[in-house]
Order: C-alpha cells, then structure tokens, then sequence
C-alpha cells in the first residue's frame, strides 16, 4: 500500500474543489429569492486521487458543503453532489495503468440512489467530474450520504477510502 502524502498538486486541486463548491452554493443561495422550485441543494462532498512522478498512490476527502437541517416539503428533489478528481503526474511512456475509482450512494427511506465514475490514467494527465443523484424527499426524514475513492496501479500502490458516511436531517 503506497504512503499518503499532501503533495503541491493536491493542495491546488483542495483549493480549487472548495472555491468552485462556494462559488456554486453563493450563487445557487443568491438565486434561489428569484425561482420558485422544488430542487434543493443537499450535499457537496469532494475527493481526490494522485498519482506522483514516482509512482506512489494518494487520495483525500472532504464535506464541501453539508446543512445541519435541510428545510424541505413533500416531493421535493434533494440534490447530493460529490466531486471527484483525479491527477497522474509520472512522465513518460510505458508506464502501468492506474486505475480511479470515485462513488456516491445516497439511502433514503430505504431506496439506494447510486452514481459511478471510474478513469484509467497513464500519466501527464488530470481531470474532474460530479457525480449526482437527486431523490425525491419527504419531511421529517433522513438521508444517509457514502461516498469513496480508490486509485490503484497492481502491484505497485493502492490508496483510498472505504468510505465516509454522512446523514442530512430533512424537516
């Protein structure tokens, strides 16, 4: 299993994830006086996957945006977001696939809501995606929010989670 380490990539893509996640919410709050709609935002949760130059494995997680209560009516849509990137930095040709592997499973009331996304790098490369799923929701319930990520290159290194789960209170 390869060592985890903060890495000068990383901490950009950390800074990146939460001033793209606060602009998002600021907006989405500033618009919300405008629309009468039933979409809500839930949850933004983020991770990310490295692969350094040589050829160690490293992850990380974090809450980018999660309420305390969620003030929602029936049959209203509750989004869940987790967003995801990943980055290889060995150089080169020839090197050995590694493999990136980010979830979202949402359980609510009992119904299992699930997004996947998975990239195989090679090197010199990076890149995101937002993974979603919105349920339709009712008061005075609960969600349940797990998310992971992986990368690995066999036999070399492996790093991730297996999982981190929050839960988000509707009334």
């Amino acid at each position: 299993m390869g060592v985890m380490r903060l890495t000068k990539d990383s901490k950009a893509l950390s800074a990146r994830w939460v001033f793209t996640g606060l602009a998002l919410l600021v907006t989405l709050v500033m618009a919300s006086q405008y629309v009468t709609a039933t979409w809500r935002l839930g949850m933004i949760v983020g991770s990310s996957t490295v692969v350094g130059a040589d050829s160690t494995c490293s992850g990380s997680w974090r809450v980018i945006a999660i309420p305390d209560i969620l003030d929602v009516n029936d049959g209203d849509s509750v989004a869940i977001w987790h967003n995801a990137t990943y980055r290889d930095n060995r150089f080169g040709s020839g090197n050995p696939t590694a493999y990136h592997n980010f979830t979202l499973d949402v359980d609510y009331l009992g119904t299992k809501y699930s997004d996947t996304y998975k990239v195989q790098t090679t090197g010199s490369i990076g890149g995101a995606h937002t993974l979603s799923v919105t349920p339709t929701v009712q008061q005075n319930t609960w969600m349940f929010v797990n998310w992971t990520y992986s990368v690995i290159i066999p036999g070399v290194c492996q790093a991730g989670n297996p999982g981190d789960m929050q839960r988000l209170h509707l009334v």
